[in-house]
């Protein structure tokens, strides 16, 4: 399993850090957390505007993914000159939906706050929408049950 890890270089050869590459890791992503709290923590106090809640996760979330599949529709179409409208069409509706959340918090909140509090949400959701999307698609075949077919009456 390949890790990114930092390389350093003394004496003209290379290490690769590993300790440091993780504890580099849990520091960025402390950080993040608490800059999410703090945001979330000034827009109710002073908005009374939760920011971090689950339905916003999924209104950004959803538009995300589907964006994300938009643009591989529309990128397979223009490769096998199939028709790039579907693909068009989900990237505008993701974008319209993306850009009423960004509204959304304007109208809640001041447009400084808003902004940057937009630009806290998305940098946390989007990432984190990919990963929900995967333990989403986990759980529907983990809950299908799905089982093998056997044919007994083949000749094989």
């Amino acid at each position: 399993m390949y890790l990114p890890v930092f390389q350093i270089t003394y004496k003209h050869k290379e290490f690769e850090v590993l300790v440091l590459s993780i504890i580099g890791i849990i520091v960025v992503l402390s950080l993040i957390f608490l800059l999410a709290a703090y945001v979330g923590e000034y827009g109710v106090k002073h908005y009374g505007y939760e920011l971090f809640t689950y339905q916003q996760f999924a209104f950004v979330s959803i538009p995300t993914v589907a964006l994300y599949f938009g643009i591989k529709w529309f990128l397979d179409a223009l490769k096998s000159d199939g028709d790039i409208l579907n693909g068009l069409i989900v990237i505008g509706i993701s974008i319209l939906v993306l850009l009423y959340r960004v509204y959304y918090n304007f109208k809640h909140t001041n447009f400084l706050f808003g902004l940057g509090a937009t630009l806290v949400q998305f940098g946390i959701f989007m990432p984190l929408s990919f990963f929900a999307f995967i333990a989403l698609i986990m759980v529907v075949a983990l809950l299908a049950e799905t089982k093998p077919v056997y044919n007994l009456n083949s000749k094989d």
